[in-house]
């Protein structure tokens, strides 16, 4: 008779962790790496720096802040082998974008045409996400608007990034038009004259840079 014994020999786990990472992520996110655990008799797996979900096979680091943070996880399987690998995460801090408008202006306008302003923002983190302004368009770095009457205009400007950290700024528009302009004529009068000459008479509400005809 003739028996035949097949001994497998046990093979250590493989334990692999993603690549180390490094960026600027928002202050309370939470960053997760891919664990993979190549053994088919694992009985225990142990994880420092962060939270292991199986169901998921990740490891996440909750409520991030800047700073480094060093992941290991560390896989045992039945026969006490095992294997660990190490990643590291190295958080950035985030920075809020800039925005700039032009400065204050003025403008004289004898009728409604767009007025615009020149606009610049940034972030050095590359991450902006909008670009709001609350009358006009934006449009190849500047900021439009038609005004229909004089007045002054407050042009606001907010950039936002993707970690909600915002800038705002603010340029005034003076706009000054002819649809508003209220000529005081001198009152009626008599002037004897015994020979030709020049008359003058005071005319008043005339805007300044306004051409009188």
């Amino acid at each position: 008779d003739t028996t035949f014994i097949t001994v497998e020999i046990n093979v250590p786990p493989l334990v692999t962790l993603g690549l180390d990472q490094s960026g600027t992520f928002c202050a309370g996110q939470t960053i997760c790496l891919p664990l993979t655990i190549t053994d088919d008799n694992i009985e225990n797996v142990q994880v420092t720096g962060g939270v292991y979900n199986a169901e998921t096979g990740e490891v996440c680091v909750e409520s991030v802040e800047p700073g480094t943070y060093t992941i290991i996880a560390t896989a045992t399987d039945s026969c006490g082998a095992m294997d660990a690998d190490t990643a590291v995460v190295t958080v950035n801090p985030n920075t809020a974008p800039t925005a700039m408008l032009g400065a204050d202006t003025t403008v004289y306008l004898c009728k409604p045409v767009n007025v615009c302003l020149p606009l610049t923002y940034s972030d050095l983190d590359g991450n902006i996400a909008s670009v709001t302004v609350n009358r006009g368009q934006i449009s190849n770095g500047t900021v439009c608007f038609v005004p229909y009457s004089q007045g002054t205009y407050p042009i606001i400007v907010t950039v936002t990034d993707s970690c909600g950290l915002q800038d705002v700024d603010t340029a005034l528009v003076t706009v000054q038009t002819d649809q508003a302009i209220s000529l005081t004529c001198p009152t009626d009068t008599t002037i004897f004259l015994c020979e030709p000459d020049t008359l003058c008479f005071p005319l008043g509400g005339v805007p300044a840079g306004a051409t009188v005809v």
